[in-house]
């Protein structure tokens, strides 16, 4: 769920930052040096800036990760907040075809949404 929600919002903030006229470049170093500094920004950051979505981790597999948490939110009797629209995000990713592309594919997935 982490790294799915993380990944969504970096692709949102990357491609709001495009729109408003912010070089992706810039605005991820500036996240880099902040909270946001950690290991998954600086494995997906030259794929964001370079609209490079070469399969490594391919998005797909964020909905089977995303069903085995369902899983035990349903077993535990959890109600997440987040999960729901996680799996719907992602579900839609997958239904548009960008689910065999690298997980960085968020950021054209969100460019499609607008």
């Amino acid at each position: 769920m982490v790294v799915a929600a993380t990944m969504l919002a970096l692709g949102e903030t990357t491609v709001l930052g495009e729109e408003s006229g912010i070089a992706p470049a810039k605005l991820l170093e500036v996240l880099g040096g902040g909270y946001v500094g950690f290991t998954l920004l600086q494995a997906k950051k030259d794929m964001l800036i370079n609209d490079d979505f070469t399969p490594g981790g391919i998005a797909a597999y964020m909905l089977k990760d995303l069903g085995f948490a369902s899983e035990v939110a349903v077993s535990t009797g959890a109600s997440p907040v987040l999960l729901p629209a996680l799996l719907s995000s992602y579900q839609e990713l997958v239904d548009a075809g960008l689910g065999n592309e690298d997980l960085a594919v968020v950021k054209k997935f969100i460019q499609q949404r607008s």
